[in-house]
């Protein structure tokens, strides 16, 4: 890939999908990313109402709790 000013990346590019997968937001309303509920299960033992309480995601509009819900469930799994 060559930037429009000319600087080559030293690494090849792994494309836009590598970077959403690292910055995936779980609540756009809130600004919660999937990395701040990972931490804040595992600081709260799992308990969704906790992080809920402390992140404040699914409060405005309520569109990320089935993403919410999911991703609790895929992170319970792995333990």
């Amino acid at each position: 890939f060559q930037a429009e000013d000319g600087i080559r990346d030293v690494e090849r590019s792994r494309g836009l999908g590598d970077v959403y997968k690292r910055q995936m937001y779980v609540c756009v309303c809130k600004k919660v990313t999937e990395t701040d509920l990972k931490n804040s299960l595992n600081k709260s033992d799992g308990n969704l109402h906790a992080c809920q309480k402390s992140l404040g995601f699914s409060t405005k509009c309520g569109r990320c709790k089935p993403s919410v819900e999911t991703l609790l469930k895929r992170i319970q799994t792995r333990k």
